[in-house]
């Protein structure tokens, strides 16, 4: 949002501040910040990365829990018209999530 509503650039980290940073916080992963993906990013920056995940309460409607997966899986352009990082989307993460799954999670990855 900073980049659409004003003049500031992203800088990346030295490769000397990413070593230290993976090194006391390992569960940051090298990331790259691709061209074109915020205003005025012209070339790659490098930065720190860390996987997103979508958290609900067990009570969550499976429906909704479905809904959310198809859209991430069939409609992955339209969520990349608001924002172009949703390329990065992999549900292929899912199966090694670090927290405990939604059970309608757990279905829709046993039906593929």
């Amino acid at each position: 949002e900073a980049t659409t509503t004003s003049d500031m650039r992203l800088i990346g980290f030295s490769d000397q501040v990413l070593g230290e940073m993976y090194e006391e916080h390992p569960y940051y992963s090298e990331g790259l910040i691709p061209v074109g993906a915020y205003r005025g990013v012209e070339a790659p920056v490098k930065t720190l990365a860390v996987m997103n995940w979508v958290f609900a309460l067990e009570g969550l409607s499976e429906d909704v829990v479905t809904t959310l997966l198809n859209i991430f899986e069939n409609d992955r352009a339209s969520l990349e018209q608001v924002h172009d990082m949703a390329k990065q989307i992999d549900l292929g993460n899912l199966s090694s999530a670090p927290i405990p799954l939604h059970p309608a999670v757990e279905r829709w990855i046993d039906l593929r």
